[in-house]
């Protein structure tokens, strides 16, 4: 039996109380769940390159209109070796 809880929380409520690792998670489950990257635009990526990674994915989803075929599918196949 699955059980769906939903609330209704303020995500700036709960950032300063959430470490590096907790704050990740999040970014990716909000990522996963569709939300646009407006809102996650306000969270950071880990690591040494976590701000260049953060624009080059915010780059991706604002010009996707201008990707190649040979672009989407190389994107795809890297997200396809991360699950």
């Amino acid at each position: 039996m699955n059980v769906t809880i939903t609330a209704d929380i303020d995500v700036y409520d709960i950032l300063p109380q959430l470490n590096d690792q907790e704050k990740q998670e999040l970014i990716d489950d909000l990522y996963e769940e569709g939300h646009e990257p407006s809102l996650m635009g306000e969270l950071k990526y880990n690591g040494v390159q976590g701000e260049k990674l953060q624009e080059a994915l915010a780059k991706i989803q604002k010009n996707r209109s201008q990707l190649s075929n040979e672009d989407e599918e190389m994107i795809i196949n890297l997200a396809e070796k991360l699950v």
